[in-house]
């Protein structure tokens, strides 16, 4: 977000060596002038780093971590005048965010917001407001994109490949990441797994069905009902043997 979004007048960007600044408005109490009133600084990173690699799937989506480092403080000098010509002093009211000399040059130390007293001998006063910013504005670019497409950091894979990912800072500092679309294969759960040595005769004989035991004394067989069908009552069956023999009756 630019913290001089919502300043109407004409608001001017300064190229510093180690960022940039923007600032506008002049601000007048009394005889005593301040320009500019607010300013905005924006602070490039000295270094950055990616993650060394990323593994995707095709059509997966994953994020490159981007870390900023060695970030550079800036100045900036106020333009001060006093009509009556007295001596002007200054103070900053947050030094840990930026500190200022006895002759207005504001210095950053960290992000955060900071206010600098200026005043005359007369009593005249100009609170002069600072943001500080670290400006992790990136560009993005693939080397290759038909393997893995990117768009603010996040990685899609499009087919199977290796390429690389750059990261571009404002002030020229690039790292790159290597990443690697694989293929993914499909693994099935361990319990839809069935072994060759788990399937006995028990596994393949059905459910459900009857049962026969042959008696083999009296040749006679006895049909068990299934469980289906508990209140069934067994049927037996007498088979004769062909050595039976038929006594025809007497005349």
């Amino acid at each position: 977000m630019d913290p001089l979004a919502d300043v109407t007048e004409e608001v001017k960007e300064e190229q510093v060596e180690n960022g940039y600044i923007k600032y506008a408005e002049k601000a007048t109490v009394g005889n005593l002038s301040v320009y500019p009133s607010k300013i905005a600084m924006f602070r490039y990173a000295g270094n950055i780093r990616l993650d060394s690699e990323l593994e995707l799937g095709i059509a997966q989506t994953g994020k490159v971590n981007a870390v900023f480092e060695d970030y550079c403080n800036m100045s900036k000098q106020l333009e001060v005048s006093s009509s009556s010509g007295s001596a002007i002093s200054y103070r900053s009211l947050d030094e840990d965010v930026a500190i200022v000399s006895e002759t207005g040059l504001i210095t950053t130390v960290t992000t955060g917001n900071a206010h600098i007293i200026v005043s005359d001998e007369e009593g005249n006063e100009v609170i002069v407001t600072i943001s500080v910013v670290d400006d992790k504005g990136l560009t993005w670019e693939s080397i290759d994109a038909l393997i893995a497409t990117v768009e603010y950091g996040r990685v899609t894979g499009v087919k199977v490949g290796k390429t690389s990912i750059i990261a571009k800072t404002p002030n020229g500092k690039t790292s790159a990441c290597v990443v690697e679309v694989v293929k993914e294969e499909v693994k099935l759960a361990e319990d839809n797994i069935v072994r060759e040595e788990d399937i006995t005769q028990d596994n393949l004989q059905p459910t459900n069905s009857p049962s026969t035991t042959k008696m083999p004394d009296n040749n006679v067989s006895t049909t068990t009902p299934s469980s289906d069908d508990d209140d069934a009552t067994p049927v037996q069956t007498t088979t004769p043997t062909s050595s039976s023999k038929t006594t025809a009756p007497v005349a």
